[in-house]
Formats: structure tokens, sequence, C-alpha cells
């Protein structure tokens, strides 16, 4: 059913599995899946409370290994995808499935197949939560911080990932971060920078003429 894309079918059966074989491997299987067909009918709060109840399952277990990290991550997302007010509980989701994985002594990385899954968790975690800190706006005391962490984090996903998809998109973000503060050399830095490493990427071909637009609007 799933695949036939009938989730609400599918729903009804992962469900009977999840309840009916609880204490079997494959209820687990059945509650990530019923995680996943509320993600691909834009259901995000429904999203949000199946991953939770799928997190606390596997962290009954003695090794819960790499579907923990995982179910984690797209928690985390589910909340960032909400926006608003719930882009707070995203960064600190994001923050924790960080902190997880930049110990190299983590439990739950074990393969080299899970290895390099986790570096690309990892990446755009870092960047996902600087995005996070870049759209908060409130508390007002606190938006230099965030705007420092946002700056912090997207400079270390081009710095240590720099082949990553998200490269450019960090350089980009820094440049407007920049501008927005007021600051356009900084912002004209990261964008040669973009330029130099990146000169085929969207975000290249776009960067001067939002850093011109936005200065505009600044009245510089």
């Amino acid at each position: 059913k799933y695949a036939a894309k009938d989730y609400d079918k599918a729903m009804e059966y992962y469900q009977k599995i999840s309840t009916t074989y609880s204490n079997a491997p494959l209820a687990y299987a059945a509650m990530n899946r019923m995680a996943m067909c509320y993600n691909v009918q834009g259901k995000a709060a429904e999203e949000i409370k199946a991953l939770e109840d799928y997190i606390k399952k596997l962290e009954k277990k003695d090794s819960p290994g790499f579907a923990l990290i995982g179910a984690k991550n797209r928690l985390a997302y589910a909340y960032m995808r909400q926006g608003g007010k719930n882009v707070p509980a995203a960064v600190n989701r994001f923050i924790e499935v960080i902190k997880s994985l930049s110990d190299e002594k983590n439990p739950y990385v074990k393969t080299p197949e899970e290895r390099e899954a986790a570096q690309q968790i990892l990446c755009s975690a870092i960047y996902y939560k600087s995005q996070g800190y870049a759209t908060l706006t409130k508390p007002e005391d606190k938006l230099a911080d965030y705007r420092r962490l946002a700056i912090e984090g997207f400079t270390t996903v081009a710095q240590k990932y720099p082949k990553s998809s998200y490269a450019p998109g960090a350089l980009s973000q820094v440049a407007t971060i920049y501008t927005m503060l007021g600051d356009p050399d900084k912002a004209q830095n990261a964008l040669d920078q973009l330029k130099r490493q990146f000169p085929d990427s969207a975000e290249d071909k776009n960067a001067q003429f939002l850093l011109a637009l936005t200065l505009l609007k600044l009245g510089r």
C-alpha cells in the first residue's frame, strides 16, 4: 500500500502491526513507516507525534543504533518545517543530533556506511541549526548572539564540508546575514569565496543581485 501511495490504507496496516506485535522488530519498522506516511502527506503535527513515539520506543532498547539518530534528525526537520514558534524546538533538536554525532566514540555509528551517512546528517544538521538561528526574532536581546551562531554554523559547513550540496547555500547565507547586520565588506568577502569555490552554482548567480537589493532596501 505504501509503494502504491495508498497511505491511509498503509497506515491502518502499520498501526495494527505496531500494536499487535509491539515487542517484535517489525513494530519498529511499522512505526517508522507511519511517520514517513505523515511526512509525504504533509501532516507535520502527526509526523512529529509519530516520530516522538518511535524515538521513545527506540530509546528503551539496549542498543538503538543508527536508527535513533536518523529518527531524531527527522524530528528536528519536522519541527523546522512547522516554522514560527517551532523553530527553537528544531534548533535544540539539531543541537542534540550534532552533539551525539560529534563524539567519535558515540554508540550509534558502527559500520562504514553508517559513518558516511552520519557525516551527511551532521553537515545538514549544522546547516539547518544555523538557518534556525538566522530566522529567530525573539527575544530581541539575543538576536546578536543568534546571528553570530548562525554565521559560525554556516562557516563551519562551508569550511568542513566544501563538497556538500549545502556549502554554496551556507556562504550565501553568511553574505545575507552580514548584509543585514550592516557589514557589506564581510558580505562581499563571503560572496567572493562563493564565486571562487562554486562559480556555476545557482547561489553564485543570484548572490550579487540579492546583495544589491538588500543594500538598496537598507539605503546604502
